[in-house]
């Protein structure tokens, strides 16, 4: 099927890109900028720009058979000015007219639309069960996704199948709120916000993207939807079970006069809920698999598969003889697919920057080579902890479908050696990494390893790990 994605180098994007690459879908993304479009998805999504002429996106839309509309700035980045409020308005309805316009002037059209909206739909409602068919609120949030789902709604006219999707706190690595919340939870400074009562309807990423998938080509569906976990918790259980899954205590009350003033209007968001069901979901073919949020939490948070430890057992290599390595780092993934297709997958560089959490900014600058072969040099711009880097990475040794090895020629760390095994198992394939590396400032170094170093690096083999196992189907850590 070909399908066009606005917003898909967003936090939902990126991981449904990875999911319908799955299903042998081709892709296409609708950015403002190529060069971080590629950084981000990869070289297996072709590229159109929002600035080509009409022509070529009327002519671009006449060949997709579905458009997924996911396009939106986000709510919490800025307080909500009358300017902020129309930057939010405007990248949700100015865009999706816009879409409209060019799908009415499309000859064939595309036979699907499925347009992103929000919970807050609902408005604030304490704790009513929500199905589908109750009412919009009258804040603002409610009105900016009841516009948004009207100017959607608008394509049915055009013979449009049309699937709203209300989309719940979405809870996943790399983004979102797991990725606020984490950092202060780690350190058992979390707690409720204002009375904890409020109702947080949640649903993990790989939900999410399955939902998604289902409507691209389940033809009955159609209509709004409550893209939510059919059991919506409490902001206070909702810190418990966050807190319980870290082993950290959560007694810091957040008080609501404190949201109040960081995010001002904004706040209500975070102040009210919705007890939102996925009435319609719950009744059409699909089945959760997250479907309590201790479920989707050990999932998300746990580490199985994920080893640290001293370096041992290190290879005679040129590389490793003029860099002492002081520690190790081991993980273990099985995948449902083929050697080959995963072993060209993630040996591609194009494809490491979907495969990295947004958060590190990632970026290829070098002129990207056909091929991976011993002696080829790559560099990258990375961020850590907000602070940007220059990577140059040399490719120690390759050997097709079987293993590689890529070591840190300038950046971070003082010997970072990462060696990529892969082998067959049936048709599924086993991945086995191992990272042998030393961090800078010497003892220094060691006492940042313990503090944060480790921990960063286990979010980001978690988080590819995720990645990869929404492209080929994880069959186990």
């Amino acid at each position: 099927m070909n399908i066009l994605i606005t917003g898909a180098t967003g936090f939902i994007g990126r991981f449904l890109v990875l999911r319908l690459l799955r299903d042998g879908h081709h892709l296409t993304a609708l950015t403002r900028s190529k060069q971080r479009a590629q950084s981000l998805l990869g070289s297996q999504v072709d590229l159109a720009l929002y600035q080509d002429s009409k022509e070529k996106l009327t002519d671009l839309l006449s060949s997709q058979e579905t458009v997924i509309n996911l396009a939106g700035e986000s709510i919490f980045e800025k307080r909500w000015s009358d300017k902020r409020k129309n930057e939010l308005y405007q990248s949700r309805i100015g865009s999706t007219d816009a879409l409209i316009d060019l799908m009415q002037s499309a000859s064939p059209r595309p036979k699907t639309l499925i347009s992103a909206s929000a919970v807050g739909y609902y408005g604030d409602q304490d704790d009513q069960e929500l199905t589908e068919d109750h009412p919009s609120g009258t804040d603002f949030l409610a009105q900016l996704a009841s516009d948004w789902e009207t100017s959607a709604l608008e394509t049915q006219k055009l013979g449009v199948r049309v699937v709203i999707l209300r989309i719940g706190l979405v809870l996943g690595l790399g983004g979102g709120l797991i990725d606020t919340l984490l950092p202060i939870f780690r350190k058992g400074l979390g707690g409720p916000i204002g009375t904890g009562r409020q109702m947080m309807p949640w649903i993990h990423i790989g939900d999410l993207v399955e939902i998604m998938t289902l409507a691209a080509k389940n033809e009955t569906l159609h209509g709004a939807y409550n893209a939510v976990s059919p059991q919506p918790v409490s902001n206070q259980a909702f810190t418990q079970v966050l807190a319980q899954t870290l082993g950290r205590p959560a007694k810091l009350r957040v008080p609501a006069s404190m949201m109040k003033l960081k995010f001002g209007e904004a706040s209500s968001a975070l102040l009210g809920g919705q007890r939102a069901l996925p009435d319609r979901l719950s009744k059409s073919t699909f089945d959760f698999r997250f479907e309590t949020l201790e479920q989707a939490l050990s999932d998300l948070l746990s580490i199985d598969g994920i080893h640290f430890g001293q370096a041992r057992d290190v290879p005679d290599t040129p590389y490793l003889a003029t860099r002492k390595p002081r520690y190790q780092i081991d993980q273990h993934n099985k995948f449902n697919a083929p050697i080959d297709e995963v072993f060209d997958f993630f040996s591609s560089p194009q494809n490491l920057g979907i495969i990295t959490p947004a958060s590190m900014s990632f970026e290829i600058v070098s002129p990207v080579p056909d091929r991976l072969e011993p002696g080829t040099q790559i560099e990258y711009r990375i961020g850590l902890n907000g602070v940007p880097m220059r990577w140059i990475t040399l490719i120690e040794s390759f050997v097709p479908q079987k293993s590689f090895t890529d070591c840190q020629l300038k950046g971070p760390y003082r010997c970072w050696c990462h060696e990529h095994r892969f082998e067959a198992d049936g048709r599924d394939t086993c991945m086995h990494d191992r990272v042998l590396y030393t961090p800078p400032f010497g003892p220094v170094g060691s006492l940042g390893n313990q503090l944060f170093i480790r921990q960063k690096l286990e979010d980001i083999f978690s988080y590819r790990s995720q990645a990869m196992g929404l492209r080929f189907g994880k069959m186990e850590r």
